[in-house]
């Protein structure tokens, strides 16, 4: 019979190659979901930001919403029965900007444990009657791995982030963030080297068609400091649906999101040549952007 210390390295082992396999570098909390929509637009959004899940990718497109906004999303990446991934978030505007807190989950069961907490903000510095605007945003982390071997070692990290976000015509967007400004370590075995937190940039460019569609464009820093290019486009038909797809590291997203009465449900697809099909859900409430007449094709 195989003991708990070895089926733990085991699955942990499993992991391993996993995660290399599907992305460029191996570290904590490189690979973040925060929703199927921007799973499907490829993971380009700091240049978009247009809800709950600027949280993450850019607090100061928080300073644009002007409703509450709650997602919820689950990820099973690959159909692998012991990794689970989950992201919880929630926006909200005020006289004094947009507020965000979201949390993080990557799980392998009875191995190990991910857990990001986020708290953001974001600030106008200026904003037009034509919505052409001037934002700024900061993120504080909370980050704690832990794994569940004989040792139950478990170490955390405070770090944290600046981000802004511009329109200098109403149909164009840019955006920039960087995290882990600090870059702090975390240790899980004590006087070990541990892992260090490294810190990472995007930027990137969006594109408002007559509140019709948006393609987006972003690049970003891995924790080995290379560069990747992401993009994806979205669609809009009418109020009710929104088609997505995009590119992330090379491979193929796609995804359909609906939306009622301000209820909205997301399903997105990220493929691998080799693992085959990780499947995003998210379900959670946020009202539309009102319609800018200005967003217009020139």
């Amino acid at each position: 019979m195989i003991g708990r210390p070895q089926r733990y390295l085991g699955v942990a082992i499993l992991a391993a190659i996993i995660i290399v396999s599907a992305s460029p570098a191996l570290a904590y909390f490189e690979h973040v979901i925060a929703s199927s929509r921007t799973d499907a637009l490829g993971g380009a959004f700091v240049a978009v930001a247009d809800d709950a899940a600027a949280t993450w990718f850019n607090p100061a497109g928080l300073s644009g919403l002007q409703r509450f906004h709650l997602l919820a999303t689950y990820r099973r990446p690959y159909s692998l029965s012991d990794v689970n991934e989950g992201f919880l978030v929630a926006a909200i505007p005020s006289s004094v900007g947009g507020f965000g807190v979201s949390w993080f989950y990557r799980g392998l069961e009875n191995a190990m444990a991910e857990n990001l907490v986020t708290l953001s903000f974001g600030r106008d510095l200026k904003r037009t009657a034509e919505d052409a605007s001037l934002s700024v945003g900061a993120t504080m982390d909370y980050a704690r791995v832990s794994v569940s071997d004989r040792f139950n070692s478990a170490d955390a990290a405070v770090t944290f982030g600046l981000s802004a976000h511009m329109r200098l015509l109403p149909m164009i967007g840019m955006g920039y963030s960087v995290r882990n400004l600090n870059e702090a370590t975390l240790r899980l075995v004590d006087g070990g080297e541990g892992t260090r937190l490294v810190r990472r940039q995007a930027w990137g460019l969006s594109y408002f068609w007559e509140n019709r569609m948006i393609v987006s464009y972003e690049r970003r820093q891995d924790t080995i400091g290379e560069w990747h290019t992401l993009g994806g486009v979205e669609l809009r038909l009418g109020q009710l649906a929104r088609l997505r797809s995009g590119l992330q590291a090379g491979r193929a997203t796609m995804g359909l999101g609906l939306s009622w009465s301000g209820i909205v449900f997301d399903v997105g697809v990220n493929s691998h040549e080799s693992l085959g099909a990780s499947y995003v859900f998210t379900i959670g409430y946020g009202p539309p952007p009102p319609v800018n007449p200005y967003a217009q094709a020139p």
